[in-house]
């Protein structure tokens, strides 16, 4: 269905899963710094890789295309095609555009991108200034976890119609799914202790011990 070299088209999704995993714990650091902005514009390039491999589950002869491909300055296909191919409704097709938009606003300080792109930005005609809202860097974390996990569910669809579905590979593709989403799990409680508890060390040591989580080498 891909590619009659079933190692290129495996040698493909390994690539983009490795990609998406440094990409993600990338995203942990900054956010632990606190800078969420920089974290959201690696958000984008998540964002971006996941559509990659969701569009390759579902196109013959995408992966051809992608080694074939030689345009520096663009990818092989469109982000708007991506999407037409891989959400058959208007509505969400409309939201991933509207999601990519956001961030390809952060990504390039448009100062229309609000809060998201700068702390001093523009409502309507009023220049507003704010520090970085909790729910940016909750949304941010929850927005990773669930493109790495739509990246990961596509590439087990692309396994599976190569017809490696055997138990091994199948086991080893859960457990690095598991291993990953675990980690961003664990960090997104340890965020939220942080949030829920600010200045208060005592606090969240308390609440992460119950939870069975280890604060102090999660907080720098």
């Amino acid at each position: 269905t891909y590619d009659q070299n079933h190692e290129i088209t495996i040698g493909l999704l390994s690539s983009i899963i490795q990609r998406e995993i440094e990409i993600s714990n990338s995203i942990f650091l900054l956010i632990t710094k606190n800078q969420i902005r920089d974290a959201g514009v690696l958000l984008l390039s998540i964002y971006e890789l996941t559509l990659d491999i969701q569009y390759i589950s579902v196109t013959d002869g995408a992966v051809s295309q992608w080694f074939n491909h030689e345009n520096k300055k663009q990818k092989p296909w469109s982000i708007s095609q991506k999407i037409k191919a891989i959400f058959p409704t208007v509505r969400e097709q409309e939201s991933e555009a509207n999601f990519h938009k956001t961030y390809c606003m952060v990504k390039h300080g448009n100062i229309r991108g609000e809060y998201r792109s700068f702390n001093t930005y523009m409502i309507d005609d009023t220049l507003a200034m704010t520090e970085t809202k909790t729910a940016a860097v909750i949304g941010t974390i929850y927005a990773m976890g669930y493109l790495i996990k739509r990246c990961f569910n596509a590439a087990m669809k692309i396994l599976n119609d190569l017809g490696h579905s055997e138990p091994e590979l199948s086991a080893n593709m859960k457990k690095l799914s598991e291993d990953c989403l675990g980690d961003f799990q664990t960090f997104f409680q340890l965020k939220f202790i942080e949030i829920k508890y600010p200045g208060d060390p005592e606090k969240q040591e308390e609440i992460a011990k119950i939870l069975n989580l280890r604060f102090s080498a999660n907080s720098a």
